[in-house]
């Protein structure tokens, strides 16, 4: 049997076999079942990334009888082999047995009620965790985990002390069920229990989920330090061998996406490709994939290519922020190709505030600005904690302001917008502003945010960009410069003198969002006017 002992890697791993199915084998040969239950949970983390599937077989020895007696078991065996086994399309629950485990989950929570032992009552709310999260019943789950807290809290010293084990193996899937709801701050806080955990491949799914949270929740900088304690931690161990690799491979490349590395967001995605079909935050993936699709890819394309992902996992459960968050990817890239019509469709039926209203705030910015800063202000309201979601509201206020000829509402806006992107570090969102309505606001106050601006591609907002009015003198002097090399020759061309020229090539070029004499050329071509 040792020799069929493999881990996630899928390479053999010494003592794994020997440390933990054998003294399994003994119990269950002793009918010894309740304390069977007991070291499954305590050796969880060794069973998951080591021998999961032999565990299951040893399981399958167990009488019915007595497994409905346990519903821990058949929740532990399920959770522990549900990595490899991919989602299936009635329901996505990745096991066969979902009723069982429904049973199971009425089980445990008829038994907590009527157990007198905290520390069993805390493995059977435990377990009832794990099984939310199989179904990926996302929202159950993180009821269950404010219960399972809830029990660690009233938990007197002594006996916390000697259920350390039971504690880090079920706060691992804690700090995972709220950051699958999109309850980023809690999952941070929930992790602040694990710092002691002696596995350190539990504190890396721990680390993981923590800079996953900090990512999607827009605290990049925090995101960054995560992962560099991350790599630290690891001393050249391989992260993405083991079931901490999801939440630091979403996070990777979310930091990714804010270096402007398209590239390198793809490529830590790319490693997860093979799990995905058994990953919890599948959406989250996605989502990551899609904002690093705009970096790498035309906008048209990159909508095609994300609406085909999709696709592929349609019907599939996961949290309502997650999809929500998804569905915000996917509407800003119809924007961004110029196709604000189907965006706004999709998009039509969005909460009131969320990443997809926020994304609908943007479809609707390049035609009903007193609309769109409606849309934004609603979300900044009930979303003023979230990092990310304030910045992009902001963003879209700012904008709208303008348009609207409320230069200090503008102006006020802009200067808390500048401060969450330098606090923060999240400048991609950016990207879902015209550059001729950034510079315009930006280039006097915020030097700062203005670079980020100039730094991003010339066409990056080829789709939702209105390039403003530009006067009579400004169109003559920049179809002149059509025919002749620069300023003096244009100057000489219309008897204007240089600075005339310059001045009105300089208004020109903030009208547009352009640097130069190349990209106003190509931005004023592709409007027609030069027609």
């Amino acid at each position: 049997m040792t020799s069929r002992c493999r881990t996630r890697s899928g390479a053999a791993e010494k003592g794994y076999c020997v440390s933990v199915l054998d003294p399994l084998r003994a119990l269950l040969a002793q009918d010894r079942l309740d304390e069977f239950v007991d070291l499954s949970v305590e050796r969880f983390s060794e069973i998951y990334n080591g021998p999961w599937r032999e565990y299951a077989d040893l399981v399958a020895t167990i009488d019915r009888n007595d497994l409905a007696r346990f519903p821990e078991v058949m929740v532990i065996s399920a959770a522990a082999s549900s990595w490899f086994e991919p989602h299936t399309a009635l329901g996505w629950a990745r096991v066969e047995h979902a009723v069982d485990l429904m049973k199971a989950i009425d089980a445990l929570r008829a038994q907590a009620a009527e157990e007198t032992d905290p520390r069993r009552r805390l493995r059977s709310a435990g377990v009832e965790l794990g099984a939310h999260r199989i179904l990926s019943r996302s929202a159950d789950a993180a009821v269950a985990a404010e219960r399972w807290e809830a029990l660690v809290d009233e938990l007197p010293a002594q006996a916390l002390l000697a259920s350390a084990e039971t504690v880090h193996v079920f706060g691992t899937q804690v700090v995972a069920a709220y950051a699958q709801e999109g309850r980023f701050p809690d999952a941070i806080r929930a992790a602040v229990r694990m710092h002691d955990d002696v596995s350190v491949w539990r504190r890396m799914h721990v680390r993981g989920m923590v800079a996953m949270s900090q990512a999607l929740f827009g605290d990049i900088a925090a995101a960054r330090r995560t992962l560099d304690r991350m790599e630290s931690e690891l001393q050249g161990l391989d992260v993405r061998s083991r079931y901490g690799a999801t939440g630091w491979g979403i996070a990777a490349a979310l930091v990714a996406v804010e270096d402007g590395d398209g590239e390198r967001a793809h490529a830590r995605l790319d490693e997860l490709d093979e799990r995905l079909p058994a990953v919890d935050h599948w959406a989250y993936v996605l989502s990551a994939r899609g904002r690093a699709l705009q970096l790498t890819h035309p906008a048209d394309e990159a909508a095609d290519i994300l609406h085909e992902l999709i696709a592929e996992h349609r019907g599939r459960r996961a949290s309502e922020y997650a999809l929500d968050l998804l569905r915000s990817v996917s509407g800003d890239l119809l924007v961004a190709s110029g196709q604000t019509e189907r965006a706004k469709e999709l998009l039509q039926d969005a909460p009131e505030t969320g990443p997809s209203a926020l994304a609908h705030s943007r479809a609707l910015l390049r035609n009903d600005a007193l609309a769109a800063r409606r849309r934004a202000a609603a979300t900044l309201a009930q979303h003023e904690q979230s990092p990310r979601l304030t910045t992009e509201a902001l963003l879209t206020i700012t904008i709208a302001a303008s348009r609207l000829g409320l230069a200090d509402e503008a102006r006020r806006m802009m200067s808390r917008l500048a401060g969450s992107l330098t606090r923060r570090g999240n400048t991609s969102v950016l990207r879902y502003a015209p550059r001729s309505d950034l510079l315009a606001l930006v280039s006097q106050d915020h030097p700062e945010i203005a670079a980020h601006v100039q730094a991003l591609p010339e066409d990056h907002d080829a789709g939702i960009a209105e390039p403003a009015a530009l006067t009579a003198s400004e169109l003559r002097v920049l179809g002149a410069l059509l025919d002749e090399p620069g300023a003096r020759a244009v100057a000489e061309r219309l008897y204007l003198s240089q600075n005339t020229v310059k001045t009105h090539l300089r208004n020109a070029y903030r009208k547009l969002g352009a640097t130069d004499r190349a990209s106003a050329l190509a931005i004023a071509s592709r409007h027609g006017l030069l027609d």
